[in-house]
């Protein structure tokens, strides 16, 4: 009886130094996980965060610069035309001469303007959340497509019990 107790307390004693030893370094690498994860999740909102900030910035900008753009064409044809005729143009009739400085001229505002509208339907059609969240599906389906690979090659190899049995045979 008395070498039972020892026994029992030798087994305890066991269980309390396998506890220490696997399972609480266990439980302080998932809080380590859920921190960084935690980390992850707001650095990544805080980008989106920062870049809608950035994109508006930008739209305001491409508006300025097509203001200025067309201000400095309207002004520029205004100025350009004789003192007499200091009208609207005349887009039916093509009663005044166009010389080739104002073809390049206009031609390099056309293609500003053109740039200028190109990056706003750019910055308008760009979603960071949803590029977000789909990169964030894309990590994690990667994520479980690995633990089910390492999960499936500790099912091919034999248990600790098999081995165990394989040894005593």
């Amino acid at each position: 009886m008395e070498e039972n107790k020892i026994r029992q307390h030798l087994l305890e004693d066991k269980y309390v130094e396998w506890q220490r030893i696997v399972i609480e370094p266990q439980s302080l690498n998932d809080a380590r996980l859920f921190s960084v994860e935690s980390r992850v999740n707001e650095e990544e909102e805080m980008r989106v965060k920062e870049f809608e900030f950035i994109k508006e910035l930008i739209k305001k900008l491409v508006y300025s610069l097509e203001q200025i753009t067309i201000t400095s064409h309207d002004s520029k044809q205004f100025l350009d035309s004789p003192d007499e005729s200091r009208t609207l143009p005349n887009l039916l009739g093509a009663a005044r001469k166009v010389s080739q400085h104002d073809l390049s001229g206009g031609a390099m505002e056309m293609m500003t303007l053109k740039r200028l509208n190109f990056l706003r339907t750019s910055l308008d059609s760009h979603n960071s959340r949803a590029t977000t969240e789909a990169l964030r599906q894309n990590a994690a389906s990667k994520r479980d497509e690995r633990i089910l690979e390492l999960w499936s090659k500790d099912q091919d190899k034999p248990s600790v019990a098999q081995l165990v049995g394989q040894m005593r045979e």
